[in-house]
């Protein structure tokens, strides 16, 4: 089966004064209904990842394929949620996520989420954990094909950081594909079905393996244990690279 995304020997060189080679020859297939989660240091390429795939940047060399077709410019069907939710101040809530799709779409979203009591609201008027799940309905409203996640749950309570996992997973069971940007192992873990390590910049593969554990998660099992000490040896290679 093709893949939903593909990255095929990916470059992506930023020009200037000192040219930064953000990727280089990067090779990433994601399959439909995946939830694939990318760990790395800071600084190695994962946003670029996603905001190539998001089409807001263009690869130097290489291409990206999302259904077939190269990545040309920004879709709906795969939208890009930040880590700051980026919502317009001077729009209610409703009104942040209906720009993103029909009204009637933007309300039955909100209220998937349990949101539509917030509807009327402000930014402003939001805990920072709220404004995450407006950002994320926003992105859902246009019935995407794959969300692409750039660490979106960072700086959060931990309470609040586990109901938007929680709220993910769901989704994702769906049939959403998700391509989740994050340093965090714990939380690529608790979410993916498959994690790729990636060296620091510029990215190349360290791992790259399904998650063969059970859905909810229990970080307890040997075999939650086993898989994460897996993942620590290869994010060794972050110092060693």
């Amino acid at each position: 089966m093709a893949p939903l995304l593909q990255m095929a020997n990916v470059h992506k060189v930023f020009p200037g004064r000192s040219a930064v080679t953000a990727v280089k020859n990067l090779n990433i297939s994601v399959q439909q209904g995946e939830f694939v989660a990318i760990l790395g240091p800071s600084g190695c390429g994962k946003t670029t990842m996603l905001r190539l795939a998001a089409g807001l940047e263009f690869p130097t060399q290489g291409q990206v394929i999302f259904g077939g077709q190269p990545v040309q410019g920004p879709r709906r069907s795969r939208p890009l949620m930040f880590q700051e939710p980026r919502l317009f101040p001077w729009l209610t809530v409703e009104q942040n996520v209906a720009a993103a799709g029909p009204k009637e779409m933007a309300r039955r979203v909100l209220g998937s989420m349990g949101l539509t009591e917030f509807a009327g609201s402000y930014p402003h008027e939001l805990s920072g954990g709220m404004a995450r799940r407006v950002a994320l309905a926003r992105a859902l409203v246009g019935q995407p094909d794959i969300l692409l996640l750039d660490e979106p749950l960072s700086n959060l309570d931990l309470p609040v950081r586990r109901g938007l996992q929680a709220e993910l997973l769901r989704m994702w069971r769906q049939g959403l594909t998700c391509l989740l940007v994050t340093h965090e192992l714990e939380e690529a873990l608790v979410l993916a079905s498959r994690i790729l390590v990636l060296s620091p910049r510029p990215a190349k593969i360290l791992w790259d393996g399904q998650i063969p554990l059970p859905y909810p998660r229990d970080r307890r099992s040997d075999a939650y244990l086993r898989t994460k000490q897996d993942i620590q040896k290869a994010m060794e290679g972050w110092s060693e690279s």
